[in-house]
């Protein structure tokens, strides 16, 4: 990815790690710096309505499976249960793995 246009953000030390934050005596857990752009309040505005459309989708599903339990009616898909399992065993085994290769 290529920036073009570099005039609306705000460049950052990056040699100012935590350890150069202990050295100069300013507070390490202080949150890190940031870049900033004008897009950045419009992503920012866009995730929180993605998490509270999310929200309210899951409050409804939850819902309706709560329904389904009650009446008996609830049958999940053992395939779908398990490959979700293998799925997040599979992405955990990754993260770790990438994880070790930081260290």
């Amino acid at each position: 990815m290529k920036v073009k246009n570099t005039s609306e953000t705000t460049p950052i030390d990056g040699s100012r790690t935590t350890e150069a934050r202990k050295a100069s005596g300013a507070d390490p857990s202080a949150p890190p710096e940031r870049v900033s752009t004008p897009d950045s309040t419009k992503f920012a505005a866009a995730v929180d309505a993605a998490r509270q459309h999310l929200g309210a989708t899951r409050a409804a599903k939850l819902q309706s499976i709560a329904a389904a339990v009650k009446q008996g009616t609830y049958q999940p898909d053992p395939n779908q249960i398990a490959q979700e399992i293998l799925d997040d065993a599979e992405l955990t085994a990754s993260l770790q793995g990438m994880l070790k290769r930081l260290k």
